[in-house]
């Protein structure tokens, strides 16, 4: 069976479940406002601290960001909130680069409750898109990726991150994991296509959470040795390999990441 005929059952099927294409994409729509806001009320009240393991040292991070700001430095490198003035490089294992967002907040004069409940739920947001969009990518259907999104943006582990555990650099990272996964589900399986989408997922991670970014490069290392051979049958793959190996091969990645920026669409 060929691709056009896999195309064409795959759109009758559609028609079928849904009716039409509009139909689908309502069904998808709304799929994102129920879980988005449900995660909504679970931060209510929204000005309300959440009392998580981490949380303290997160919500100084906040502070310690604005404050930085305030005084006309970007990145500090080391936080003097912390310690009692005497700073912690907090930022070596923990990245500022995404809370310069609720630093902002917290210099229009925004709660850091409320700054926090916020920057989560533009978070929950960001999570569901780049699952939907990997989802979709994998799926070829948008259904496939709503399901996707759904599924990983209420799991346990990330609920246990924001409620619990309050560990942002966790929360953030799970916004890239999707694009990561999905970007090596291209580099093993389809040729390749979208190299940007691994190089965005990567650079995003690295300025999210180091220790997942630790994780990532360990996974992206087992699946190249498992699907070793499948990968020197790849033309773009093996290209990269004979350019000069993981230096040549992330290079070409980040040149793609920034000028191709262009979607999993």
């Amino acid at each position: 069976m060929n691709k056009s005929t896999m195309q064409n059952l795959r759109r009758n099927a559609r028609s079928m479940a849904f009716g039409s294409p509009y139909a689908e994409g309502l069904l998808c729509f709304l799929c994102f406002a129920v879980v988005i806001y449900a995660l909504f009320r679970l931060h209510q009240p929204i000005q309300e601290i959440i009392a998580g393991h981490d949380s303290a040292y997160h919500y100084l991070r906040i502070d310690a960001t604005a404050e930085n700001l305030r005084n006309g430095t970007l990145f500090s490198g080391v936080d003097y909130l912390f310690l009692n003035g005497a700073g912690y490089a907090s930022s070596a294992a923990y990245p500022d680069f995404f809370l310069l967002i609720p630093a902002c907040l917290r210099l229009l004069g925004v709660g850091i409750g409320t700054t926090m409940s916020v920057y989560l739920l533009l978070c929950d947001c960001a999570t569901y898109l780049t699952m939907f969009l990997c989802g979709r990518a994998c799926t070829k259907s948008a259904v496939g990726g709503t399901i996707a999104a759904v599924a990983y943006t209420l799991c346990q582990y990330r609920m246990d991150n924001i409620f619990i555990r309050l560990a942002l650099g966790e929360v953030q990272a799970l916004i890239f994991w999707p694009l990561i996964l999905y970007g090596l589900y291209d580099l093993i399986f389809e040729d390749f296509r979208k190299p940007y989408v691994l190089g965005i997922g990567f650079v995003g991670m690295l300025l999210s959470h180091v220790i997942s970014t630790v994780f990532a490069f360990a996974l992206s290392v087992l699946l190249a040795v498992l699907f070793f051979y499948r990968l020197l049958r790849q033309p773009k793959a093996a290209q990269a390999a004979a350019d000069g190996g993981c230096s040549s091969g992330s290079d070409s990645i980040l040149l793609d990441s920034a000028s191709g920026v262009k979607g999993i669409l």
